[in-house]
């Protein structure tokens, strides 16, 4: 198994792939990649453990809030970049 293709390790220290960076970015960027559904999320490797993964990490939070869906309200998880995961991001392998 490639290091691109394993979950992050919660609590590990070590450096990011060129993936983990590209999807962190994704998460942190001011696009449609923030609203977009974990099913679109995960077609792109992005899954939960890996979010959580850079939660554990300090590199993203995660919130949960509630929101309107027609006439229900949801709750949905919000996750945002840190200023840690914006280091990560543009540092180097």
């Amino acid at each position: 198994m490639s290091s691109d293709s394993q979950a992050l390790d919660p609590g590990s220290p070590r450096a990011l792939t060129v993936r983990e960076r590209v999807l962190l970015f994704c998460v942190g960027s001011d696009t449609d990649w923030q609203r977009a559904g974990l099913t679109l999320l995960s077609a792109h490797g992005l899954g939960v453990s890996m979010i959580a993964g850079f939660v554990s990490q300090g590199l993203a939070t995660l919130t949960r809030e509630q929101v309107k869906a027609g006439a229900k309200m949801i709750e949905v998880a919000k996750v945002q970049i840190t200023e840690a995961g914006r280091k990560a991001v543009g540092a180097e392998d």
